[in-house]
């Protein structure tokens, strides 16, 4: 039976999603705390050859290199913000959370963490404002609206429905976790659940639901109480007739552009766990004696004495069959193979993160401005201008709210930089995250000899042909034909 804890179906199918990116853009620590998860063990693999299997192991951070030069490219240029000239859209866009950050810092922290996950939501919302202030008193006692941003992970639920014959947002169950103090030393952590729904009356209106989770010593579970039912926000004297929430980049969960790129850096993570553990195996033979019992300890007959290895051993035969020494060892001979592999997965890292900045081909459009005035844009430039969309409605819908005339409001417009300088800028970083295992085994001609016998601009100019051309494995997305999100919409 659903309840407020309660997750949609895509949520569950998403998440998992979600938590490889971001331990992949943690890095090392997080990725060899999931032991299994990201690194399998063999059959038989005791408990402490494992951990020393893990521990051996390097899990290098191409998918942070990657995301930090996507990042990097989306904010090298300020944001451009127009139609938001006069006194009360600035006071605004200055302190857009009632935290005190500005505009471009909310776009920051939103867009680094939309980037990973490819799913967020900012609600805009406005402090209940008691019943017989003063208009001119509302901002002096914090009473405004603010932006919120809740991340893919926060967003549990949500619905659509038929209204006028329009498919509409009529539902959505977000997650809130904050804390409070029972002394000034001991902070504790409290979940909220923040209901937003359209109900049917005379007409369709927009109220918020509130829900805690209450813990006590006799209810260690908690049981979760509605706080709120039914708080209707009004916007000049009326109710909302549609959920404030918009969705980043789309209104439905997808795929990250990076996951491509975590799936290789987590096998390049196996790649290079497998090898470091062949070669301490070839490094650490074990020595065997055929045909002879160890000799017995003159004094405890029932134990054997030490074999000194190093020394001069003199072993003897029994029943005719001559004493043989020797070592039992691992040959090493599967590691070529495996720094080849390790090498290609490099490789297809580098394809993946340029493949995500060159631009393709797509449909003419009213804000071809926005993108160079030219029909082409990235798969980064597309994520860009959906974000630079949502975030736009949601900036309007809140200056209304903070007193701007509609008219003015539905003139401003934040645009994300989606110029970005070469096709080299980003795998550029992953070849410099790929030269720190290079490094490691630069005395082994096996692994990345091609570069090493180049010249800087020798392997500058192969990246960019790596980068360029068609990966056989993986293919980008066409844009041709998509149609531009209606800006205006709010």
């Amino acid at each position: 039976m659903a309840n407020v804890t309660s997750t949609h179906d895509d949520y569950l199918k998403f998440s998992p999603l979600w938590q490889k990116t971001r331990d992949a853009i943690a890095g090392q620590e997080t990725i060899k705390a999931g032991k299994t998860t990201y690194l399998p063990r063999s059959a038989g693999m005791e408990d402490i050859d494992y951990n020393n299997y893990i521990e051996r192991a390097i899990f290098t951070g191409f998918t942070s290199r990657v995301a930090e030069g996507l990042y990097g490219q989306v904010f090298s240029k300020e944001p451009q913000i127009t139609g938001a000239d006069n006194e009360l859209s600035k006071n605004f866009l200055d302190n857009v959370d009632k935290a005190g950050a500005n505009i471009k810092q909310f776009a920051s922290d939103l867009i680094w963490d939309t980037l990973q996950t490819n799913r967020s939501a900012i609600l805009v919302d406005h402090d209940p404002v008691p019943e017989g202030t003063d208009v001119n008193q509302k901002e002096h006692d914090g009473y405004r609206p603010f932006l919120r941003w809740y991340k893919a992970e926060d967003i549990l639920d949500w619905d659509t429905s038929i209204i006028d014959n329009k498919k509409t947002l009529s539902f959505v169950n977000l997650k809130e976790d904050y804390y409070i103090r029972t002394d000034e030393f001991t902070p504790v952590l409290k979940e909220r659940r923040r209901v937003l729904k359209l109900v049917e009356k005379d007409t369709w209106i927009y109220v918020v639901d509130v829900w805690e989770l209450e813990k006590d010593e006799k209810n260690k579970d908690g049981t979760w109480t509605k706080k709120i039912d039914g708080l209707m926000p009004m916007l000049d004297g009326k109710a909302l007739n549609f959920i404030p929430v918009f969705f980043l980049p789309a209104n439905e969960p997808e795929e990250s552009m990076l996951l491509p790129i975590v799936y290789e850096n987590i096998g390049h993570y196996q790649l290079v766990a497998g090898h470091r553990n062949l070669l301490w195996k070839s490094s650490d033979p074990t020595a065997i004696i055929i045909g002879a019992e160890p000799q017995r300890d003159p004094k405890d007959p029932t134990k054997y004495l030490d074999v000194k290895m190093g020394s001069l051993l003199f072993l003897k035969g029994e029943n005719g069959v001559t004493p043989l020494a020797s070592y039992l060892e691992v040959t090493g001979s599967g590691a070529a193979s495996i720094l080849n592999a390790i090498e290609n997965a490099v490789k297809n890292i580098e394809a993946l993160g340029g493949n995500l900045i060159v631009k393709k081909k797509v449909a003419e459009t009213a804000t071809a401005s926005q993108i160079n005035k030219s029909n082409e844009i990235s798969i980064l430039g597309s994520f860009v201008l959906d974000c630079s969309i949502a975030l736009s409605n949601a900036i309007r819908l809140a200056l209304r709210w903070y007193g701007v005339p509609e008219e003015t409001a539905n003139t401003v417009e934040i645009w994300l930089n989606m110029d970005y300088e070469s096709e080299l800028a980003g795998d550029e970083k992953v070849r410099q995250g790929a030269m720190l295992y290079r490094d490691n085994l630069i005395s082994r001609d096996t692994f990345w000899t091609d570069f090493l016998d180049m010249s800087e601009e020798e392997a500058q100019e192969e990246a960019k042909q790596i980068t360029q051309e068609e990966s056989s494995v993986y293919k980008v997305n066409n844009m041709e034909g998509e149609d531009e999100p209606d800006i205006h919409r709010v």
